[in-house]
């Protein structure tokens, strides 16, 4: 196999700016150099413009690539052209490539995806082959995949690149395309499905790339387990001076102190001379034609950009650099090397240009001129002025939109959202490589020139840099985000390795590193044998897979957790419109917690008991089969032997088998010698006693019913569980010798306010407070605002589909629920409610903290989303815009009404067996209630006035039409629950275990609203100190490894239950032994 593509990768040549590597601004200039390369490409001249003849490349459907000694087919995938406005239904196919040389089918097999960036993804495959994912791919047994980026290669989604055409070419929809792929993608040849987020998805990208990878982490973590930015440009910026600047100091410092001279001298000469000596300077540079003069100074720079094209491997990396500082110091005709040891200036370097009194220079602008002829000038063809070759002040070089004209994409990029245009430093007494003549004016002057308005899009003014920088800028960071870059990479200076960022510790979970002599993403390379690269290579590479392989560790603990957890919390609260149409989101993307089953991780064969439909009419003789699961591990047969029952609540009795194993039930059985059983709820799991989820085949489903299944043991429950444990114990003490009733809601109520009140009053006062404070603003929109307003709002959270307020508002309650999953087990621990008030709390749009610790609302927080109409927002309501459209919006692969609507009934009337929503919701309409509604107006609120009962009870009107035989009634009866005790629920031999910090507090006998009761072994009352849902029910094999106040739980469970056992034993007379 040849190494020529390697050669487009690293080697940005004088021409270069068609090569593959051309992460820089191509400018006015670079877009001459641009149709120079294409000239001398194709040998073709069209009417005075350079055009690449025959260039346009097939929308899709090519299967040859470009280097035959790939192995790689192309392959293609379909992506919508805009993921967020559902009326444009226009697709395109992205092009990728598959390595599957390393695969080991297995779960937690991992795909390695290399994101393409700027350029063909034919470019990319030398990655793929012997680089950076194919390294990976070896060491972990995953598959390694190049991902065309939209736009570029043959991942082309229109017909032509006018400023319209080219709209659909930004930040968001490049990482929704990652995304539906990474969601939805069958790999040819490979049965298993490695969609995300089943599969650990490890995302690759160098420069701008690297960026890419850490928006990914960023915007989408449900779906990118880890990510690797190399290089990544997360700081965009306007003036990017400092790219010169590492240069400067990194290089040669005889060069480098020539190169300033030299400019110095040429930049005084310009500003101060007269035409005839500006024209003697030109000439000597073989650009005497050249009017302007920062035309003049531009093409000066072009050799400095192959600093960026160093790279370790020989066979690769570009000495061109080198060469271009040789050439300032190359002795030619009397000039000896003496002569150039002296000063820059002495009289010995000085050469007269034309009689003494005229211009002289020093030899170093000599060989400079003789350089740029040599190498830039030359490519200008014998029948064209340098003026047409070179000048930039001709619109009409600029306007040809053909598809061949691909320079028109990064540009495009760069004018809209990334900025990054290579100007002087702004100190004019610093020194300084290019010339002051390089202003941004001057830089960013194409962006008028190549983009006119379009009938649909209009390039800003200046680059929109907020879009890029809001997601992190120089402190993007996420656990299992990698930030690896170059010590003299010239783009260091906007990464999170940047002089102006905070430094950081490099841990496993958030590598921070940097290659000690290494320029760009020098990581991205290697060698088929990794013992041939350089040390500081094979140690990069080393750490690389050493981090990976750890965060695929996490994974498989976490997946698993995840598999066995279940929808337990999920399921306890009233789902309502939207927490249906996100469970159908769920199952979309096949990932419905409802739907995982454990039972083959964990070894207790299921049992089947039979038990009638109906308890109480004996009329109907219907039985179904009841599962449960048994472990008798622990079990020591003698009288007085206990049985821990778990109840199984409203999920699959799967999602408990880990309280079997190392949970609560493995805790008491073996301090106690019992058996454990976890016993599955009638209609959930496989305990499916019915065809259909219909009104009428629910009606069975109750409280009364359920309870009349149980058996005479210890009866432990958790949530919902929690409380029919209590009731088992008030129902039928007769064989409940005793009952834990965890986190138990046995007082059912119709407002749920006091969920999101526990929430506010426990979270981090700074993400309350911000929450309460936007929560407050957008109600004020919705409310009070004009429909353009409330339009406006609604698009900036990628909602602006929706119809009703009150859907707008209940889908931002979305995020809040997470606060219900935090955990105290390590492979079970959630970050997301943290994660939401990080974004929630961190500036972004360029404020600094100063600006960010201003009060709400205050004119240095405001966000202007319309200049027009003037419609701004604070940071906080941007913040939580951001964080709806990536985590929530994003997931809607139709239009936001069709995904979040809630007044189309037919939406909830499909009744077959695989919509399990309707369980928990049928019991929540009929008995339960807990719907989540806003507070009182004198309370602080976190979520909006539009959450009334009559919105979120209305799914029960729409779920369940009157049947046959039963009829939903208008409200809930929350007394059949209720009138079991409510909050003074009591017995003998009954406890109450509760989170201080648990939203569904306020629904237990620790309520603040119920009356205070002493703890005792009896009648054991006890309150978790920082703790939430059920945290008893948790274990690990190892005791002594679980915090202290769960360590400190569990003992206390154990001495009450063993407690009870003795008194069981002596009324039945039996002897301890």
């Amino acid at each position: 196999m040849t190494r020529k593509s390697w050669l487009l990768i690293c080697f940005i040549t004088l021409t270069g700016y068609a090569s593959a590597e051309n992460f820089r601004v191509l400018g006015p200039q670079g877009v001459n150099l641009w149709k120079l390369e294409a000239y001398h490409k194709q040998k073709t001249l069209r009417g005075g413009r350079f055009v690449a003849q025959d260039a346009q490349a097939p929308l899709y459907g090519s299967n040859e690539d470009k280097d035959k000694g790939y192995n790689f087919p192309a392959q293609w995938f379909e992506q919508p052209l805009d993921h967020f406005d559902k009326s444009i239904t226009d697709t395109y196919h992205q092009r990728y490539w598959v390595n599957t040389r390393h695969y080991r089918p297995r779960p937690g097999a991992p795909v390695i995806v290399l994101d393409g960036g700027e350029t063909s993804g034919e470019d990319r495959l030398p990655f793929l082959d012997t680089g950076i994912v194919e390294i990976l791919a070896r060491a972990t047994g995953g598959v390694g995949v190049v991902l065309e980026h939209r736009y570029y290669g043959e991942s082309i989604p229109v017909a032509n690149f006018t400023t319209d055409s080219l709209r659909f070419l930004n930040n968001a929809q490049s990482a929704a395309d990652s995304a539906n792929f990474m969601r939805n993608v069958k790999f040819r040849g490979i049965q298993e499905d490695l969609t995300a987020p089943g599969t650990p998805w490890i995302y690759y990208g160098g420069s701008y790339a690297g960026a890419r990878a850490a928006h990914m982490k960023i915007l989408y973590p449900d779906i990118v387990w880890g990510a690797i930015a190399s290089s990544a440009v997360t700081h965009a910026t306007l003036e990017n001076w400092q790219y010169m600047d590492i240069i400067r100091n990194a290089a040669n410092p005889k060069c480098a102190q020539h190169l300033v001279n030299a400019i110095s001298t040429i930049d005084g000469i310009l500003a101060n001379s007269k035409p005839f000596i500006k024209r003697q300077l030109k000439n000597l540079f073989g650009l005497g034609g050249l009017e302007h003069d920062d035309d003049f100074a531009s093409v000066l720079e072009s050799p400095l950009g192959s600093w960026q094209a160093k790279c370790w491997d020989p066979e690769v990396g570009s000495n061109r650099f080198d060469e271009f500082c040789a050439a300032l110091t190359s002795p030619f005709g009397r000039f000896t090397n003496e002569t150039f040891e002296q000063p820059f200036g002495h009289p010995d370097r000085l050469v007269d240009l034309d009689g003494p009194n005229e211009l002289a220079v020093d030899l170093s602008i000599i060989n400079y001129g003789r350089y740029i002829k040599k190498n830039i000038v030359s490519r200008c063809p014998e029948d064209l002025g340098v003026e047409e070759c070179f000048g930039t002040y001709d619109d009409e070089k600029y306007k040809d939109t053909g598809i061949d004209q691909d320079w028109r994409l990064w540009l495009f990029q760069v004018c809209t959202e990334w900025g990054y245009f290579t100007t002087a430093p702004p100190d004019q007494n610093m020194p300084r490589i290019i010339s002051n003549l390089l202003t941004l004016g001057y830089e960013s002057k194409i962006c008028k020139q190549a983009f006119p308005p379009g009938q649909h899009f209009r390039v800003p003014a200046l680059p929109n840099i907020t879009v890029v920088n809001e997601l992190g800028d120089f402190d993007i960071a996420a656990d299992r985000l990698a930030i690896i870059d170059g010590e003299v990479d010239p783009w260091r200076p906007d990464t999170p390795h940047s002089d102006d960022a905070n430094d950081r510790e490099d841990t496993i979970l958030r590598p921070f590193k940097v290659i000690p002599g290494g320029v760009h993403h020098y990581d991205e390379y290697g060698l088929a044998n990794l013992l041939d690269e350089p040390p500081e290579i094979r140690r990069i590479h080393a750490e690389m897979i050493s981090f990976v392989r750890s965060w695929l560790k996490d994974w498989k603990t976490e997946f698993a957790a995840i598999k066995k957890l279940s929808a337990s919390s999920y399921a306890l609260s009233s789902l309502g419109p939207q927490g249906v149409n996100q469970w159908k989101l769920d199952a979309a993307e096949k990932n419905d917690a409802f739907k995982v089953d454990a039972a083959t991780a964990i070894d207790f064969p299921v049992q089947l008991f039979e038990q009638p439909l109906d308890h109480f009419d004996k009329n109907i003789h219907d039985t179904f089969q009841q599962r449960y699961w048994v472990s008798t591990r622990h079990y020591t047969p003698r009288p007085g032997a206990p049985v821990i029952v778990l109840d199984g609540g409203e999920t699959s009795g799967t999602g408990r088998l880990q309280f079997l194993d190392t949970g609560i039930v493995d805790i008491l059985t073996r301090a106690t010698g019992g058996v454990g059983v976890v016993l599955e709820h009638r209609y959930y799991g496989g305990s499916v006693p019915v065809a259909n989820f219909t009104t009428d085949s629910l009606r069975f489903l109750n409280n009364a019913q359920a309870a009349a299944d149980r058996t005479p043991w210890i009866y432990y429950g958790g949530s919902y569980a929690g409380a029919r444990a209590a009731h088992m114990k008030v129902l039928y003490p007769d064989i409940v010798w005793g009952a834990i009733a965890s986190s138990a809601v046995t007082y059912a109520n119709l407002e749920d306010w006091q969920y999101m009140d526990i929430i506010r009053r426990f979270a981090d006062p700074k993400c309350s407070e911000a929450l309460v404070n936007a929560t407050a603003a957008i109600d004020d929109i919705l409310l009070h605002g004009s429909t353009s307003d409330k339009r406006q709002l609604k698009a900036l959270f990628g909602l602006a589909g929706i119809e009703h307020d009150d859907d707008f508002a209940n889908v931002l309650q979305g995020p809040l629920g997470s606060w219900q999953s935090q955990n105290w087990v390590p492979a079970l621990v959630s970050t997301r409610f943290t994660t939401f008030c990080q974004a929630l709390t961190t500036p972004s749009g360029g404020l600094t903290e100063r600006d960010f610790a201003q009060p709400f609302d205050h004119p240095d927080r405001r966000v202007v989303l319309d200049a027009t109409t003037n419609f701004a927002v604070d940071v906080s309501v941007a913040n939580y815009a951001a964080y709806i459209n990536s985590t929530v919006s994003s997931r809607c692969r139709a239009n936001a009404e069709s995904c979040y609507g809630s007044y189309n009934d037919t939406s909830y009337q499909a009744t077959g067996l695989d919509q399990t929503w309707r369980l928990w919701q049928f019991q929540v309409c009929t008995e339960w209630g807990f719907f989540t509604t806003a507070p009182p107006a004198n309370v602080p609120r976190i979520i909006s006035r539009l959450s009334t009962l009559e919105y979120q009870s209305k799914i029960c009107k729409q779920a369940y039409p009157p049947g046959k035989h039963f009829r939903v009634p208008p409200q809930p009866d929350v007394e059949i629950v209720n009138k079991l005790g409510g909050f003074d629920i009591a017995a003998d031999r009954l406890a109450f275990i509760d989170g201080e910090d648990d939203p569904w507090r306020p629904n237990t006998p620790h309520s603040d609203d119920a009356k205070k009761r002493p703890d005792s072994t009896l009648r054991p009352f006890k309150l978790i100190p920082n703790a939430v849902h059920h945290y008893d029910e948790y274990g690990l094999a190892d005791p002594t490894a679980e915090p202290p106040q769960i360590q400190l739980i569990h003992s206390q469970m154990i001495d009450f239950v063993k407690s009870w056992l003795e008194d069981w034993n002596i009324k039945h007379g039996i002897k301890a032994q």
